[in-house]
C-alpha cells in the first residue's frame, strides 16, 4: 500500500476534480429552510434531505457537497458498482446512516428500508427526511455486539426476521472504525447467501486487509473502490493511502 509521510494537507480524497463540488455556488441555491422543523434540507433528486437543527445553512451545504464528491463515479468513498448495487435488492440496510442519502435514493426501490444509527443528533432530521415514507424503519442504536440493550444491537438481530424470509439484503456499513465490531456481531448474516455488503474500510490503517480477509474467510468474493482515500495512522505518526470501500458477494 503506497505511504506518505509529512503531507501539505491533502484532503481525505486526494483529487483535483473534488473541486466541481466544492467550488459550485449553484449547490448552495438548493439549501431550504423548513420553517416547520426550522431545520435545513437541500432538494436530492427531488426529495428533502434533512439536516440537524444544530446545522447551518452553510454546514448543510458543505455537508451535502462532500456526500456528493463521495459518491461520484471517481470517487474512492463511492459505494454502487455493478456488483453490489440496488439492483434485486429487496431490504436495503443502513447501517452508519447518518443522514441516510443512501437510504433516500433507494426508498422507492426496495420494499423494506432500515436505517441505523446511534448518534442522537441525526434522529430528528432522518425522521423529517424520511416522513412521507412508510417502507423505512429506524433502529436508533449502534450496531455491533451479539445480542442487543439500550445502546447496541447486532446485525444478526436486525436481519433475522428478513433471513427467515428469504429477502434479498443489501447492507451498507459505514461507522467510523468500527466495522469489525459490527461484522463480528453478524456471523449469520455473513453466511446468508442472500447478503451482499458494502463496508467502508478506510477509517483505521489495515482495515482493509483485516476486512477483506473477513468477508474472504466467509466465502465472499471482493473487489475494492477505485482509486485511494488519504488518512492519518495514529499509532504510527505517519499517513497512508487506502481503498475506501470493500464490496462483498457470493457466486
Amino acid at each position: 500500500m503506497p505511504r506518505l509521510k509529512n503531507p501539505n494537507a491533502v484532503p481525505l480524497i486526494p483529487y483535483e476534480w473534488i473541486e466541481e463540488y466544492t467550488e459550485n455556488e449553484n449547490i448552495n441555491k438548493l439549501c431550504r429552510k423548513d420553517t416547520g422543523t426550522k431545520s435545513f434540507y437541500l432538494e436530492h433528486k427531488g426529495k428533502r434531505l434533512y439536516f440537524p437543527q444544530t446545522f447551518g445553512g452553510k454546514e448543510a451545504v458543505n455537508a451535502y457537497k462532500q456526500l456528493l464528491i463521495e459518491q461520484d463515479s471517481r470517487s474512492p468513498h463511492k459505494y454502487y458498482s455493478e456488483t453490489c448495487n440496488m439492483e434485486d435488492a429487496d431490504v436495503f440496510v443502513d447501517v452508519g446512516c447518518a443522514e441516510a442519502i443512501m437510504s433516500l435514493e433507494a426508498v422507492n426501490q426496495a420494499e423494506t428500508i432500515i436505517v441505523v444509527e446511534g448518534m442522537q443528533v441525526w434522529f430528528d432530521a432522518l425522521k423529517n427526511t424520511f416522513r412521507p415514507y412508510k417502507n423505512v424503519d429506524f433502529i436508533f442504536k449502534f450496531a455491533g455486539g451479539n445480542g442487543s440493550d439500550d445502546s447496541f444491537i447486532s446485525l444478526d438481530a436486525i436481519l433475522h426476521p428478513y433471513m427467515e424470509q428469504g429477502k434479498r439484503i443489501l447492507i451498507k456499513m459505514d461507522v467510523e472504525g468500527s466495522e469489525m465490531s459490527v461484522l463480528n456481531g453478524a456471523r449469520k448474516a455473513l453466511s446468508y447467501s442472500g447478503s451482499r455488503w458494502i463496508c467502508a474500510a478506510y477509517h483505521k490503517y489495515g482495515d482493509f486487509e483485516r476486512i477483506s480477509g473477513l468477508f474472504r474467510k466467509h466465502g465472499y468474493s471482493i473487489e475494492k473502490s477505485d482509486h485511494y482515500m488519504f488518512r492519518y495512522n495514529p499509532e504510527q505518526g505517519d499517513y497512508f493511502f487506502t481503498p475506501g470501500i470493500i464490496r462483498a458477494w457470493k457466486e
